[in-house]
């Protein structure tokens, strides 16, 4: 998934079969018994320097790798040893109606979708390679909406009232969830909302 002479580890598939089964190991989303609420910054698409993801607890839980943005134009999220978890193309997302997100091994795992529903407005929805569909609730443009399960429940909350850096936002996710996952589509969606603007 890298080009050559990228140094970065990649995850050993058949060592990880966690990951392929749709968990992630490096998330804490699945233990935990608590919503747990990220920092994200609104510029990752455009660092060329890593963006580390901080919880609320103050502890460093992902990165958001500055050297695939700039030399190979992706999107990408590690744990902190340097493991890759999921890709998109960056590029492309300002340009294309449907982004794909796929895993270290190059497995399609998701997909954001961009749906024009006016001159002026797109409508965005998630859609995962096992069949679920996640719909976007709310403002994506200021920041203020919600990652809503097709059994109605808010799987996360976007919100930029949480942190006072003018380029950040918030990312509330609730037990259970992919934690990477949700936070690799996001900065996809940021990446598409800046091209439709």
């Amino acid at each position: 998934m890298t080009s050559d002479g990228d140094d970065r580890e990649h995850v050993d598939p058949a060592s990880h079969a966690s990951d392929l089964l749709g968990a992630d190991h490096q998330s804490p989303g699945a233990a935990r018994s608590r919503n747990t609420r990220y920092r994200m910054s609104l510029d990752l698409g455009a660092l060329d320097t890593d963006f580390l993801v901080l919880t609320d607890a103050g502890e460093h839980e992902f990165r958001f790798s500055g050297q695939a943005v700039s030399n190979e134009d992706k999107i990408r999220i590690e744990d902190l040893r340097g493991h890759v978890l999921y890709e998109a193309r960056a590029h492309a997302a300002r340009k294309q109606p449907r982004i794909v997100v796929v895993d270290q091994v190059g497995t399609e795992v998701g997909s954001v979708v961009r749906q024009p529903v006016g001159v002026l407005r797109d409508h965005f929805t998630i859609e995962m390679a096992d069949g679920q569909l996640f719909s976007i609730e709310g403002s994506v443009t200021k920041h203020e909406f919600s990652i809503v399960g097709q059994d109605g429940v808010r799987l996360a909350e976007i919100s930029r009232k949480w942190f006072r850096a003018r380029s950040s936002y918030g990312v509330e996710i609730i037990p259970g969830q992919q934690d990477a996952l949700l936070l690799a589509t996001l900065v996809v969606l940021d990446q598409m909302i800046q091209g439709a603007l």
